[in-house]
């Protein structure tokens, strides 16, 4: 049976959220067709799942403890499993429904009513609101939970000799872009996590198509409180060259927190330097934002993003807000960015909702663990 050591490295791990590239022969002796877990020499065993990636295999695991300078050998084998999470693709609904438990913790909503998905509603382990979910919103009702979007696309069709105004899909207001959802390409369930890969189409009011993406949603549960949104985007310049303008209403990722939680009443912004609230904030650049408050019912929670060193410009600049409203934005200060006619380009977020402010959740160390994770070597 395969053996794998994991090294806590500088830094004490608790709930890891891990993952290991294997090839088909490191896995000989494995039914990866069945269920896995990882166990450990004294016989406990950790949920573990498998997943096809290529000409490889992602193994995914949440080691649960490993204090720093320590290491754990663990070994893969084929195990009863159950799958606790579940992506459920309800295209009648135009929703892709997140399963935690038998129970669906959210949604990704796509088409129906709406001019791009969104991620929502968002709450925490009592129920709670923690984004705000309310279409009745007179105020940026755009601000739906979390979405994915740009407020200036232009594409130029060689080809065709098209080319487009400026068109916002961020905003609402009259003449603005859509986002729309085009198939759901796979759903994955499983003891670790569950995810869905949508396709979608960028186009402007009239419906020429500005440009396509590929996005895939990873929701998991680390441990309780805590659910994990891992989001990989990729904007595909399918129709000519694509220019992203230099907009502070970008992301392409953003959140709107619950209105009880807002930096101006109950809440509280921060980023990785220790900085809190919007005028120390503000388009400055962080690897994260955290924002947590105080719900009606009297539970602190809150949402941290982490910025990915992968993504182009890292550490990002902060389109982050004292009235609920945060989101990487790179544009702004930045500049713009052009995608030439049929390259692509990537972005990575990872979305960490939480109990508690931003020390007592832990959000230093679960930043560690993304950015410099645990080192896995296979035997």
């Amino acid at each position: 049976m395969m053996k794998l050591t994991v090294y806590a490295g500088a830094h004490t791990r608790k709930n890891a959220l891990l993952h290991a590239s294997l090839t088909q022969e490191q896995l000989a002796g494995i039914d990866t067709a069945a269920a896995v877990a990882l166990r450990y020499d004294g016989g406990k065993t950790l949920p573990a799942q498998l997943k096809k990636a290529g000409e490889r295999y992602v193994l995914s695991f949440v080691l649960d403890f490993l204090a720093k300078g320590e290491e754990a050998t663990l070994t893969l084998v084929n195990a009863d499993g159950v799958d606790r999470f579940a992506a459920v693709d309800l295209a009648g609904d135009g929703r892709v429904a997140l399963m935690a438990d038998g129970a669906e913790y959210t949604a990704y909503r796509y088409n129906i009513g709406f001019a791009k998905p969104h991620i929502g509603p968002i709450v925490n382990k009592y129920g709670e609101n923690i984004t705000r979910y309310d279409f009745e919103a007179k105020e940026h009702p755009h601000h739906r939970s979390i979405w994915f979007s740009h407020g200036s696309v232009k594409v130029e069709n060689a080809e065709t000799g098209f080319v487009s105004d400026e068109v916002d899909t961020w905003n609402e207001n009259p003449h603005y872009g859509y986002i729309k959802t085009q198939k759901i390409t796979e759903t994955v369930s499983g003891p670790v996590y569950c995810a869905f890969t949508a396709e979608n189409m960028w186009t402007d009011e009239n419906g020429n198509p500005l440009c396509n993406d590929v996005t895939t949603v990873t929701m998991s549960q680390p441990e309780d409180g805590v659910t994990v949104l891992d989001v990989d985007l990729t904007l595909i310049a399918a129709y000519g060259r694509v220019t992203l303008g230099a907009t502070k209403e970008a992301g392409p990722i953003a959140v709107r927190m619950d209105e009880t939680l807002r930096a101006d009443r109950t809440g509280t912004l921060t980023n990785s330097w220790g900085a809190v609230g919007e005028g120390e904030i503000w388009m400055k650049r962080s690897a994260w934002n955290d924002y947590y408050g105080t719900t009606d019912g009297g539970h602190v929670a809150g949402i941290a993003v982490f910025d990915n060193e992968d993504n182009e410009r890292y550490p990002t600049y902060w389109h982050s807000r004292n009235y609920g409203l945060f989101a990487p934005n790179r544009y702004y200060l930045g500049g713009e960015e052009i995608i030439e006619a049929g390259n692509a380009l990537n972005f990575k977020y990872r979305i960490v909702i939480h109990e508690g402010d931003t020390e007592s959740a832990g959000i230093r160390e679960m930043y560690i663990d993304y950015a410099a994770p645990a080192e896995i070597a296979a035997e």
